[in-house]
């Protein structure tokens, strides 16, 4: 989507971690240390617009993203 950094796909490649539907990167203005941010690679409007699909590989990356 035009205007949108996260679906720059230069954006994308400094990614910590990810997988087939999304992304993560450290949060440059963190809450808390080691705040994260994940992102779905597909542009949704909503988290309710995910997929189930979208949803499991969510979890399984939220599970991987806690122990950085």
């Amino acid at each position: 989507m035009d205007g949108c950094i996260f679906c720059d796909p230069n954006y994308q490649k400094k990614s910590v971690l990810g997988n087939k539907h999304f992304f993560t990167h450290f949060d440059e203005h963190p809450v808390t240390e080691g705040h994260m941010i994940i992102i779905p690679k597909r542009h949704v409007d909503s988290f309710f617009d995910l997929t189930e699909n979208e949803l499991t590989t969510l979890y399984n990356l939220l599970k991987k993203a806690k122990k950085c």
